[in-house]
């Protein structure tokens, strides 16, 4: 899965985790994302998300240019 979810109590770590790709967003990452921020919301304990794109400094989160027609 390209997205991963911690919780430590209040706090909840997003991980978008594509590194095939860089990071880079295409649409099963948009849903994964836009549903792990959802269950986030949800959560009545849950006080901060923490959300980044995982591989250091190498990696990036943007978008993969080809896939913006399926957005």
């Amino acid at each position: 899965m390209a997205v991963r979810t911690e919780k430590s109590g209040a706090v909840w770590t997003i991980v978008h985790d594509r590194p095939e790709a860089r990071n880079a967003m295409d649409p099963q990452s948009a849903e994964a994302l836009t549903a792990a921020f959802l269950e986030f919301d949800a959560d009545k304990n849950a006080s901060v998300a923490v959300f980044y794109g995982a591989g250091g400094a190498l990696r990036r989160l943007g978008s993969q240019i080809r896939q913006h027609s399926q957005f």
